[in-house]
């Protein structure tokens, strides 16, 4: 085995190291390598297979960090200066996929290689898939991945693609808010601002997500006023959907801080409007037994000569009376009462054809 090793390396100098690498096998790089010295032989290790593959694109995608430090360490001996931004098929290289490998150490391994040898690293490039190191870093929700970016992105004078979309429409701004990272979106905001880059806050991905509504479905308060900051300080007025109210989390303090932009901005909401399983903001206040939340939704009616819908149903064909009577919530039927009243609605009381999902 060792003798059809050697002589494979004799005869195709590249082909024995990419195949071992391709193995991911660190001992057989090793015997490569260590033979290669001993024979004063070369080995190419910037060569490339037919889907344009080399040793330590294929290391790294392995994510085998001792593979990649034993060819960067070879390179240095023989003065070979490594094709750190050379790509395969696939338009992915070595930085590119040491984020999309979530591995910080191999990242830091590229730039201070590349560093050394005055590389300019393509940060910004995009494989076919339309990801880039900045978008995977923060999918990855790795925000010392994302700071070590944004540093040699300043370091270089590069200006990041920080809006930059994969084939998901999703960028780093959203993919930040998607993992509840507050700290990573206020690095990103940070940096935007520094480069006077203006966000499009109300942008939405395939889903429909956007930043306001995922930060309100995450019950993070900090981010939305975050959001809420930077959309006054670059005069853009926020999107304010129906998901906002009708999210699912018991946040009354969101709910008042949405009321208060809708309100400074002269926007009305549609606090009637129901959401993909017929419930909305009333409902939902009632379901979740929040009599400030109940409380707060009539005032604003009011305050905007809304009538609201009482006697609307959900899918389980509840409504707020029902809930609230099913929650023995005394003062909770009182003020939907009350309400009612004052606004010569007849409530709906047909308890008998409820569903029976009240939670």
């Amino acid at each position: 085995m060792e003798g059809k090793l050697y002589e494979s390396i004799e005869n195709n100098k590249a082909t024995a190291l990419l195949e071992a690498v391709l193995n991911n096998n660190i001992e057989v790089v090793k015997e490569i390598i260590d033979y290669a010295y001993s024979k004063n032989i070369v080995l190419d290790i910037n060569e490339k297979d037919k889907y344009n593959e080399y040793p330590l694109l294929v290391a790294v995608s392995k994510n085998n960090t001792e593979i990649v430090k034993l060819i960067i360490d070879y390179a240095n001996s023989k003065d070979i200066i490594l094709d750190i931004n050379s790509k395969n098929n696939f338009n992915n290289y070595p930085f590119l996929t040491a984020t999309i490998e979530n591995n910080i150490e191999m990242a830091n391994l590229i730039i201070n290689y590349a560093n050394s040898k005055n590389i300019v690293i393509d940060i910004n490039e995009k494989n076919l898939c339309d990801e880039y190191p900045l978008l995977k870093a923060t999918h990855n929700n790795n925000t010392k991945l994302v700071n070590l970016i944004i540093d040699y992105a300043n370091s270089k004078n590069i200006i990041l693609d920080i809006d930059g979309k994969d084939k998901y429409y999703n960028y780093p701004l959203l993919n930040a808010t998607l993992k509840n990272n507050t700290n990573m979106v206020n690095s990103i905001l940070d940096y935007a601002n520094s480069k006077n880059i203006v966000i499009d806050i109300n942008e939405k991905d395939k889903d429909y997500n956007y930043l306001l509504l995922k930060a309100t479905i995450n019950n993070n308060t900090k981010m939305v006023n975050l959001f809420i900051d930077y959309a006054n300080s670059k005069n853009i007025k926020l999107d304010i959907d129906k998901s906002n109210l009708t999210t699912k989390k018991d946040n009354i303090e969101i709910l008042k801080i949405i009321i208060d932009y809708a309100n400074s901005k002269n926007i009305i909401l549609n606090i009637n409007e129901k959401n993909k399983y017929s419930e909305y903001p009333l409902l939902v206040a009632t379901k979740k037994n929040s009599i400030e939340m109940v409380k707060l939704i009539i005032d604003y009616a009011n305050s905007k000569n809304i009538i609201l819908d009482i006697n609307e149903k959900n899918k389980y064909n509840e409504y707020p009376l029902l809930i609230a009577k099913g929650k023995n919530n005394v003062e909770m039927v009182k003020l939907i009462t009350d309400y009612a009243n004052s606004k010569n609605i007849i409530l709906v009381n047909d308890e008998q054809n409820a569903g029976c999902c009240i939670c």
